[in-house]
């Protein structure tokens, strides 16, 4: 596609600038609405780095999403649209209780029954934990990780999902079944960095560093409107 197709004010300017790669980006971008992105472009010659940087942007948040950006603006268009008409996405759905479920009272027959199961698999468990956002709602500058889980000890959450893990290893252990559990700590680029420091600054809590894997969520588009 030659970049001198594009009749979009700002993109039209910096056409030149344009590989052959981005002119796709940025047809798939006018296609699907979104030529208001390139309104406010700078003159080509001025923050050329920068009109690279938001194709490369462009480029993986397309990638990462099934469908690429023009599924997930749909998507999100009927989702908005959904909502400003008050629609109910459960309308038609009866809730009910479950006719083939029962309850099990700790320390029963059964309860122990299930353990036994549970813990004959412990060995070849991994765990997963969000490391959700910052704890700035919270009053708290750090990640929400590193909040104490509790004030008697001042123990972080992290540090007693590790503890946790290190008592079903021994668990393991005692049963002949030694073993060292994977921890997966998904993060976003807000919290990676100080994820990480929370981890040397603790020794991995215990934990052997080749143990903890750490799991970068990449970002979503933001939407300014429904539109």
């Amino acid at each position: 596609m030659a970049a001198s197709a594009f009749d979009v004010e700002g993109l039209r300017e910096n056409a030149g600038l344009l590989s052959a790669e981005e002119c796709g980006l940025a047809r798939m971008l006018i296609d699907a609405g979104q030529s208001s992105l390139f309104r406010a472009w700078a003159p080509a010659g001025e923050a050329d780095e920068e009109k690279h940087a938001f194709f490369a942007q462009v480029r993986t948040l397309d990638a990462n999403y099934p469908g690429g950006l023009r599924r997930y603006l749909e998507s999100a268009r009927g989702l908005l649209g959904s909502a400003a008409r008050g629609e109910n996405p459960l309308e038609g759905w009866t809730p009910s209780v479950p006719s083939a479920g029962f309850k099990m009272d700790v320390g029963s027959g059964a309860f122990c029954g299930c353990e036994e199961v549970g813990l004959d698999e412990l060995a070849r468990c991994c765990f997963v934990v969000p490391a959700g956002g910052l704890g700035e709602r919270l009053g708290f500058g750090g990640v929400k990780l590193a909040l104490p889980a509790e004030t008697t000890t001042g123990c972080c959450v992290l540090g007693l999902y590790a503890a946790y893990i290190r008592a079903f290893e021994g668990v393991a252990a005692a049963r002949g079944a030694s073993c060292r559990l994977p921890l997966v700590i998904m993060v976003s680029a807000d919290t990676l960095e100080g994820t990480r420091a929370l981890l040397r600054g603790e020794d991995h809590f215990g934990l052997a560093p080749s143990q903890v894997e750490i799991v970068l969520q990449e970002k979503v588009a933001a939407l300014g409107n429904s539109a």
